[in-house]
């Protein structure tokens, strides 16, 4: 009968601390993910300073922010130490089988400091993820809407944006030693800035030049797995 007892007590205990879990598992997937929820004294041109150590607390791997005005792209961006698919099936919280994260690979720095970085995120769900790029297949559109904000813990970089078009899936970072090589960077701007394609976006009369340092958003394209829509912007002004 002892014997009993005891299994009935460990067995309470041990659901009792699965509620908890289960529980504080809940409190996190809840949690929504806006600028407005972490924003802390200090404001910029861009807006309020973040948080990090309250969102890091939900994702460990969130290290900067993306915003751009006009679209619905305002969200954390993501880098797992490791994997650098991790988050092509992971939310920004971590949570699998969600396609709404935005990610760069462990080959850039987190500081932004590279003169070319890659930043990843899916088109394939409305209002979420880099969906709202396809705005920029607009000339007008781009005129209206030319700033990106990257939120860091100590400061904001403010990017104009000047090209928009459609590109193949090779790996734009890579390819180009993310811009160590001053002749690297030179064949990636003049690979820019030379599109000819119809549909390609291009402001030629932006100051973007070989010591820039630019990113490139990339996301998915309907013509299939060998293409990709890129965004890229180039750093402008640092605000502190």
């Amino acid at each position: 009968m002892k014997k009993i007892v005891i299994l009935l007590v460990i067995a309470v205990f041990l659901g009792g601390m699965g509620t908890v879990l289960w529980m504080h598992q809940g409190i996190f997937n809840d949690v929504e993910l806006t600028r407005e929820a972490y924003t802390v004294q200090g404001d910029t041109d861009a807006g309020p300073y973040l948080d990090f150590t309250a969102l890091q607390e939900i994702n460990p791997d969130i290290y900067a922010w993306i915003y751009i005005p006009g679209t619905t792209i305002d969200a954390p961006i993501v880098q797992h130490p490791e994997d650098n698919s991790y988050y092509l099936n992971h939310n920004a919280k971590g949570e699998e089988n969600f396609y709404d994260a935005i990610f760069t690979e462990n080959y850039n720095d987190k500081a932004f400091d590279d003169y070319i970085t890659g930043v990843y995120g899916n088109s394939a769900e409305k209002d979420a993820g880099f969906y709202d790029l396809y705005q920029y297949k607009n000339m007008e559109f781009m005129e209206d809407h030319p700033y990106l904000y990257i939120y860091l813990p100590d400061r904001v970089l403010q990017y104009r944006i000047f090209a928009a078009y459609v590109g193949d899936n090779s790996h734009v970072v890579l390819n180009y030693e993310k811009g160590v090589d001053e002749m690297a960077r030179e064949v990636y701007i003049d690979s820019i800035m030379e599109q000819r394609s119809m549909d390609a976006i291009i402001d030629r009369n932006t100051s973007v030049d070989y010591n820039s340092k630019v990113i490139t958003l990339t996301t998915n394209h309907k013509l299939g797995n060998n293409f990709r829509f890129l965004v890229q912007a180039y750093l402008e002004q640092i605000k502190k």
